[in-house]
């Protein structure tokens, strides 16, 4: 299956910036600051070396089920004659829009699958900067952890604390709101790990 790569000039901008998809590295700050032909770079090397790879071994989409898999103002550009392949990345589902030309694809549209499209359990967490997420990854690989799994294991304990105080104020009427939402006091010189909020 051959593929060439025709997603239009002003798409592949916008996967680099403002758009955080790790498929086109994590470097965000510096992605934030390169210009339009640097962008287009990046992208065209990421396809090269992944995302080209990624389509071939991709699921067939059907038509009807792409519409409700991809944003609404996208679908306008989802064209029933083409071939529609759903594949993962990096943690984040695309999906992909081939014209059938000769004896090739034109790989002409890719839409980002917003996460409550395919598991409305997804929670996702923003933070503040690059480093204060790889400060995340370095604690949890020092506990023993994948990220994702620390950042379940935490909610669950706040979680688990609250509804615990909650009965706490329901039988003795403390009055008290239950744990501080506010940020904890943090050890001397340790680093912030604050969890952003998507914006």
């Amino acid at each position: 299956m051959r593929i060439t790569n025709d997603i239009p000039r002003r798409q592949k901008i916008y996967f680099i910036r403002p758009s955080r998809y790790h498929v086109f590295g994590t470097d965000f700050e510096q992605r934030d600051t390169m210009s339009d032909d640097e962008a287009v770079r990046c992208f065209d090397d990421a396809w090269d070396a992944t995302i080209r790879d990624a389509i071939v071994r991709g699921d067939p989409v059907d038509y009807e089920d792409v519409l409700g898999l991809i944003p609404e103002p996208s679908r306008p550009f989802c064209h029933y004659e083409h071939e529609h392949r759903r594949f993962r990345l990096l943690g984040t589902v695309f999906v992909a829009q081939l014209k059938k030309r000769d004896n090739d694809f034109s790989h002409n549209q890719m839409w980002p699958v917003p996460a409550k499209n395919y598991d409305t359990r997804t929670l996702f967490l923003t933070f503040a900067t690059q480093a204060e997420r790889d400060d995340w990854n370095r604690l949890a690989t020092r506990l023993g952890y994948d990220p994702e799994e620390l950042g379940l294991r935490v909610l669950h304990g706040f979680a688990t604390a609250f509804e615990a105080t909650q009965q706490v104020v329901a039988t003795d009427g403390a009055g008290s709101d239950g744990p501080s939402l506010g940020p904890s006091p943090q050890p001397h010189g340790a680093p912030n790990r604050r969890l952003g909020r998507r914006s």
